[in-house]
């Protein structure tokens, strides 16, 4: 039932989408919520109603699919940050930490942290500074929610 209304483009299905994509942008991949492997990102979701709905389907070996747009590479030779993340191997705690940095500077792609020729991460994200004008050539167009300073834990593990 819930899943007829984005075909029908209801104000729920609006909804259902909004909190999708809401989920997509937070855990940085390019696969909607649904399509994600819970055991690699679900450490980057919030506690929602879609989380449990998401882990619950897994545990259940349910698969479902639901048409989303999904966070897109605008570069040749870009990617995602999470998914260099996880094809590093790196470990669960630290993969949340990278998210949280990744979510502070409204970063979703390499290109969006490095410099115009790729060469090197730009100064402003290395010292954990977001782009805070549409001068800056990183600065996000995406809906970016609130996140808390990060100063102190950039400050950290440098």
């Amino acid at each position: 039932m819930l899943l007829c209304h984005p075909a029908n483009q209801t104000k729920t299905g609006a909804f259902l989408e909004a909190v999708l994509q809401a989920h997509q942008l937070e855990t940085g991949t390019s696969y909607s919520l649904f399509q994600q492997v819970y055991a690699n990102t679900s450490i980057l979701a919030s506690d929602t109603w879609a989380k449990r709905t998401w882990s619950k389907l897994d545990s259940l070996s349910i698969h479902l699919e639901f048409d989303s747009p999904s966070l897109q590479l605008l570069r040749r030779g870009d990617q995602l940050l999470v998914d260099l993340f996880i094809d590093s191997l790196v470990d669960q705690l630290t993969l949340k930490w990278l998210n949280w940095c990744r979510i502070f500077l409204h970063a979703v792609t390499l290109s969006d942290i490095l410099n115009a020729d790729g060469t090197a991460i730009t100064l402003k994200a290395w010292k954990g500074l977001r782009a805070d004008s549409r001068s800056d050539r990183s600065f996000s167009q995406l809906d970016w929610w609130e996140q808390r300073n990060m100063e102190v834990d950039f400050k950290a593990q440098s």
